[in-house]
């Protein structure tokens, strides 16, 4: 096989690995794991299937001196992305300073959501 495909298979069945792994993590409450497994997930974006982008590597860059839980870069190819990073402690202050870190190295200004954890998407059954 190609050694492009192969890198592509690399990236899927690690990611697919890494997913199990998360949800394992996640259901005992080991974040750290959790950021771990997204982190790896970033940077196998970046280098095995080549979808990241410079912009999204210096946030999660940012995200990462921040000491929030690494993120990952959820580019589309002709979209628009956005990295995902978590903090244990509540929103303060100290969670703006990277935006303008960010803004000081790309010459963009980040947005920030903020949103906790949710049990996900479900069905709604009519009444």
């Amino acid at each position: 096989m190609p050694d492009l495909v192969a890198q592509r298979c690399r990236h899927v069945v690690a990611e697919n690995e890494r997913v199990l792994h998360s949800v394992a993590a996640l259901r005992v409450g080991d974040v750290t794991a959790f950021g771990r497994d997204m982190d790896e997930s970033h940077t196998s974006l970046r280098d095995l299937y080549a979808v990241s982008h410079p912009v999204l590597d210096t946030m999660v860059e940012v995200a990462r001196a921040a000491a929030w839980l690494p993120g990952r870069a959820s580019p589309a190819p002709g979209l628009a992305a956005a990295p995902s990073a978590w903090s244990s402690t509540p929103a303060s202050p100290r969670w703006w300073m990277p935006c303008s870190e960010v803004a000081r190295r790309t010459g963009l200004t980040p947005q920030i959501y903020l949103s906790g954890a949710e049990a996900g998407a479900g069905i709604i059954l009519g009444e």
